[in-house]
């Protein structure tokens, strides 16, 4: 009893002292039960694991080496030619797309804004199969919101059984799942409710938090909430994530190799919307000197760099005989103006750097007073690329079914080093000679960095041949991208991709065809260097034309309105001159360059986005031709009846580009069809500068709209050749049109200078309406009277059919006035710098090689 009364003593004088000082009372915790009892589908979840399993460590491709790359031209993958399924056919290039993604990890933190990067990792997990199938026939389904079809993978990697779904998503997975597919998804028992948190004593925490909200997700599934936004309050985080021993360093927009496919980098800017950059450069010449040295590098492009050596310098490195260090007479650098077609940019650096040639072993030393500063740190940069570029070829060996020879991989790693050794010599120069003058153009060494890409997406194609220098070698063309697999394809759909590919869903188009198949593919995973923040599958669905985005219509920002490069917003009329999308700019993304990068950004924006040069035009054009030049006669309506109908129909035909019934003449090319213009004449009551300016502009005019129509048949022409599953029509009429839509952009760059100079003679004073009110007296006029027989004239003029010039007339009517306020000045300004932006991406668009 007196043991009893001690050991109760203890117990309680530890309460009664804590009370007496308001103090927090500790008592201890019962041990936990150990539960024995069988829980259906724990052991299921241990054994599978989650749905979805990549991650950081599966981003084995990283390529630190192409931090400083960063393309001159970036053309908008959805400007590509593009197959009913949502491949994209594309040249050689570089392009960049603002997909729709989704996240791949419920509970945890959405993309940061400090910059942490992604990287490319294949997808992986029990679900991979199924989730890639989801995601390549969302691309047929563009009806199907992207929001469900997150919700529907949220549902699937909770391992919700679909037939407790909502009636939304059941019907959703049926129209992008096959039956068998769906009949897979059926679980057997999970663990029930009530075990929920008993279930998961023992288990590691991670794994319990993760096994709890796939629990507290499947629980809101199966209970028919349908409100995007409360699950997304659990399956999605906001901040940032506590740190962990796992994370990696990487900066946004790092490069990754997708093997044997191309070169992507990822930038989300939410969990559901990423800008991806693909690069897949080709056709690089590469000259060598008979000592084995870089002579030159050209690109698709044109642009060069040029290499003129002083003697070796034997006695700079000991210990490393493979190694050559020469010292650097003259770099001549010339790169085509991607701003300003026709025009080049040029500088020249003489008696500066040094080059590193041959395999570094990593036993080299640097000799005590050689004239080489940063020969160390060069060196070691050296023997580190050399393991980089190793590690990459054999990725590349593991995704080729029959790997080329020893030699073959031996010659291709001194290229590729020695390359990457020029590319950073000519990096370094660059970057000293930017301290002292920032208008240095980094973008110079881009041809380097290009020919290592092309190189190695040439071995992995088996294209590479054993060419021993000193000579020429040129790095071809290459077939890239990945087919959508048949199999997740619909019947008819996948007929016809058989019939276009054969079998083999890797097979190319056309053997050695510089036109290649390229869709952003599900099976690429932007994989966070911070594991606590969402893995991201991609897909081929364009994140601006989704309605149910934050990028739809809702953000007040017309789908027609280009964006400002320099800024990847809306362009206005407000935008400073140092905005201009015509002006040299600081590329947006990496590197700072200067002049040099036309980064298209205009993917946030609709297909053929600058094309509403212009809806406002027309009545523009009708209010600046009022001036104070008081005669008019015949002459000088028709003029304004042809402008009036050749503005916002060459809109049109710009936004859509196609969409009439395919063709069946797809065996043929279209070409522009010429205008003759007869010019006005004095009697027009013009001033002779201003008649002169009028007819400059009608001449380019004209010749854009010729140039319009014919990539519109040619667009048409590639839906029949699609439909019709015929190979080589296809690659004609992608071919033809997108030179077509290239030569499309430089017109309409002629254009916008053309009204520029029209309108520097204008007198906007003198005006006797404005073009709001011009606007309200033809809409008044049209539902009076119609059409009138000069309005018929100038349809006829300009080809037109009797439907077009019906949609004209609907177009007119349906304008609103309120986009016409301001000054007419303002507004012409306007639409030269839509004009002007749209033919800028466009002249851009890559040509194909010589004999392609």
């Amino acid at each position: 009893m007196r043991r009893m009364l001690c050991l109760l003593t203890m117990l309680l004088l530890p309460v009664s002292f804590c009370s007496a000082f308001d103090l927090p009372v500790s008592l201890p915790k019962p041990p936990v039960p150990t539960i024995n009892l069988p829980v259906p589908g724990l052991e299921l979840l241990r054994k599978q694991g989650p749905w979805i399993t990549t991650g950081i460590a599966d981003a084995v491709t990283e390529v630190p080496f192409l931090d400083h790359y960063d393309p001159r031209v970036l053309t908008p993958l959805d400007e590509m030619p593009a197959s009913p399924t949502g491949e994209r056919l594309v040249l050689p290039g570089a392009y960049d797309f603002y997909s729709q993604t989704y996240c791949l990890h419920a509970g945890t933190y959405a993309p940061g804004s400090h910059g942490a990067g992604y990287l490319f990792a294949p997808l992986q997990g029990p679900g991979a199969t199924v989730l890639t199938g989801i995601l390549r026939n969302s691309c047929a389904h563009a009806e199907i919101p992207q929001r469900n079809v997150q919700l529907l993978i949220w549902a699937l990697l909770a391992r919700t059984p679909l037939d407790q779904c909502s009636p939304v998503l059941q019907q959703t997975a049926k129209t992008l799942l096959s039956s068998s597919e769906i009949r897979s998804l059926q679980p057997a028992a999970l663990i029930p409710d009530n075990l929920v948190h008993q279930s998961f004593v023992g288990l590691p925490g991670p794994v319990q938090q993760a096994l709890e909200l796939e629990a507290n997700l499947r629980n809101m599934f199966a209970n028919k909430v349908s409100d995007y936004t409360q699950i997304e309050g659990v399956a999605v985080l906001n901040g940032d994530p506590p740190p962990s021993r796992d994370n990696r360093t990487v900066p946004a927009f790092r490069w990754s190799y997708a093997p044997n496919r191309y070169f992507v980098a990822f930038a989300p800017e939410t969990y559901h919307e990423t800008t991806i950059q693909y690069s897949l450069p080709a056709g690089v010449s590469v000259e060598y000197d008979a000592r084995g040295r870089l002579l030159s590098v050209t690109n698709q492009r044109g642009d060069q760099i040029t290499a003129e050596y002083a003697d070796d310098l034997p006695a700079a490195l000991s210990g490393d005989a493979g190694v050559k260090v020469s010292a650097l007479r003259a770099l001549h650098f010339t790169a085509n103006n991607a701003l300003h077609p026709g025009r080049t940019l040029g500088q020249d650096f003489q008696n500066t750097g040094y080059v590193l040639t041959g395999l570094p072993s990593g036993k080299g030393r640097p000799s005590a007073g050689a004239a080489t500063p940063g020969l160390t740190d060069r060196y070691t940069w050296s023997v580190a690329h050399r393991r980089e570029v190793e590690s990459l070829l054999t990725r590349a060996d593991k995704s080729m079914s029959r790997p080329p020879s020893a030699a073959v991989r031996a010659q291709t790693l001194a290229r590729l080093v020695d390359l990457g050794n020029f590319a950073q010599a000519l990096w370094e120069v660059l970057s000293a000679a930017r301290e002292q003058d920032p208008s240095t153009d980094l973008l110079f060494a881009n041809p380097a960095y290009e020919g290592w890409q092309a190189l190695l997406l040439q071995y992995g194609h088996g294209r590479v041949t054993l060419t021993p220098p000193p000579g020429q070698v040129s790095f071809a063309p290459h077939r890239t991208g990945r087919l959508a697999f048949v199999s997740s394809l619909p019947a008819a759909v996948a007929t016809m991709t058989r019939a276009m590919y054969g079998e083999d869903p890797l097979a190319p188009l056309v053997p050695d065809d510089p036109l290649a198949p390229l869709v952003p593919d599900p099976d690429d995973v932007a994989s966070p260097s911070e594991t606590g923040r969402q893995r991201l599958a991609t897909s081929g669905r364009d994140a601006g034309n989704d309605s149910s985005t934050a990028s739809g219509a809702d953000s007040g920002v017309s789908p027609m309105t280009p964006l400002n490069p320099a800024t990847s917003k809306p362009w206005t009329s407000a935008d400073s001159e140092d905005d201009n999308p015509d002006a040299d700019r600081n590329h947006p993304h990496r590197n700072g360059s200067s002049e040099g990068s036309q980064s298209s950004s205009s993917n946030h924006s609709t297909n053929d986005q600058g094309s509403n040069a212009s809806d406002d035009s027309a009545a523009t054009s009708s209010s600046s031709s009022s001036d104070g030049d008081q005669a008019g006669n015949d002459s000088r309506s028709t003029l304004q009846k042809i402008l009036d109908v050749l503005f916002p129909t060459a809109g049109q035909v710009n936004r859509s580009l196609g969409g009439d019934p395919p063709r069946s003449d797809f065996d043929q090319v279209s070409t522009p069809q010429a205008f003759a213009w007869q010019p006005l004449s004095p009697e027009t009551g013009f001033s002779e500068p201003r008649r002169l300016a009028y007819d400059a502009q009608m001449v380019a005019l004209l010749d854009w709209w010729s140039k319009l129509r014919a990539a519109q048949i040619t667009r048409d022409r590639l839906g029949g050749a699609y439909a019709a599953s015929d190979k080589a029509g296809i690659r004609r009429q992608a071919l033809a049109l997108i030179e077509q839509k290239r030569q499309c952009g430089l017109a309409a760059m002629v254009v916008a200078d053309r009204m520029e100079a029209l309108a520097a003679l204008t007198p906007w004073g003198a005006l006797r309406t404005t073009p709001a009110e011009a606007l309200a007296a033809r809409q008044a006029d049209l539902r009076a009277h119609g059409l009138s027989a000069a309005d018929r004239e100038a349809g006829q003029f300009l080809g037109l059919t009797d439907e077009e010039m019906q949609g004209l007339t609907e177009h007119f009517l349906d304008l609103s006035a309120d986009r016409l306020q301001g000054n007419p000045a303002d507004l012409t300004a306007r639409n030269i710098a839509r004009l002007r932006a749209l033919g800028m991406m466009w002249a851009t668009l890559p040509q194909a090689p010589p004999g392609g």
